[in-house]
């Protein structure tokens, strides 16, 4: 009895630890971009400090390792690739690009929205039914959602580049973790599929920069980079871990306060701010993100949102 309490709470620590360090990467990402203009450059400088990070996590991890085929089989090789890819090129370069075009407290806002995307793979990849509250909880996302687009002069209906790459960003990222909780339900290591995230991505990623004609040593051992190396390292092995003691439903429900957290980054930061109007419906948007992961609460997913 007192060891599944401690693994509670000690999952739930773990899920609190690696949302504060979410939140504050997205601020620490967009304030990165001023320094570092080009979001696959920085995207590249970034994930090589964080594999450095986590290396020494994988390796200790990978000593107590009894079975290495565990690690070296061919399906587990191309599924820690394949997350890699997936959510540290793909998503993590759409991510950036909106930060560029966009703020990081819109960012972290519309990022709600992924709570949708936990039911939405749910159904399409488990075959679940859509619970009957869906509709109402997302209508009631959609109308915090306009109110948070709300300005001095009424509501902005138009929705900009900037947002439309964070909405492929989520559904991209949500598939990439359903992937890693897979993976490590076939006996891989938090740590490992930690490390292996940015691990492979950072070639790509530094391929594209150098062809690009981006490469910059001063760039590379600039602060924001490693900064942000290391805040994500310490987000995604936190998450990881924690997601190892828990359901995914208290992932999505913990989820929910990262944007608190990049606004308040940003608020102080960069000076973003928003009106009465624009707090009421981010309230109401995370309100909605915070039904929508309940909802799943008591139900069986093999999805993680990020």
């Amino acid at each position: 009895m007192i060891n599944r309490y401690i693994k509670k709470y000690l999952a739930y620590l773990l899920l609190l630890t690696s949302v504060f360090a979410h939140g504050l990467y997205t601020g620490i990402q967009k304030q990165g971009l001023q320094e570092v203009s080009t979001p696959i450059g920085f995207a590249f400088y970034s994930m090589v400090y964080c594999s450095v990070f986590l290396l020494p996590f994988a390796v200790s991890d990978f000593r107590k390792t009894k079975d290495k085929k565990d690690i070296f089989n061919k399906k587990t090789l191309i599924s820690l690739f394949s997350i890699s890819i997936l959510s540290q090129f793909i998503a993590l370069s759409l991510k950036l690009y909106a930060l560029k075009l966009t703020t990081a407290t819109n960012v972290g806002f519309i990022a709600s929205f992924s709570a949708v995307t936990l039911v939405l793979y749910s159904v399409v990849l488990l075959k679940e039914k859509l619970p009957k509250r869906f509709f109402l909880v997302l209508t009631t996302m959609f109308l915090g959602f306009l109110l948070f687009r709300y300005e001095g002069n009424g509501l902005n209906m138009s929705f900009g580049l900037g947002e439309t790459l964070v909405l492929i960003f989520i559904f991209v990222t949500s598939f990439s973790n359903s992937l890693a909780k897979i993976t490590m339900n076939n006996k891989t290591s938090p740590f490992i599929t930690s490390f292996a995230r940015p691990f492979f991505a950072t070639f790509f990623l530094g391929l594209t920069t150098y062809l690009m004609g981006d490469f910059s040593v001063n760039n590379l051992f600039s602060f924001w980079p490693i900064l942000a190396g290391f805040m994500f390292a310490a987000r995604i092995v936190t998450l990881y871990s924690g997601l190892n003691l828990t359901r995914l439903s208290n992932v999505a429900i913990f989820n929910t306060l990262a944007p608190l957290i990049t606004f308040s980054y940003s608020f102080i930061f960069l000076k973003e701010t928003l009106n009465p109007i624009q707090m009421m419906g981010a309230f109401i948007m995370l309100s909605g993100a915070y039904g929508m992961a309940w909802i799943k609460k008591n139900k069986k997913a093999n999805l993680v949102i990020n």
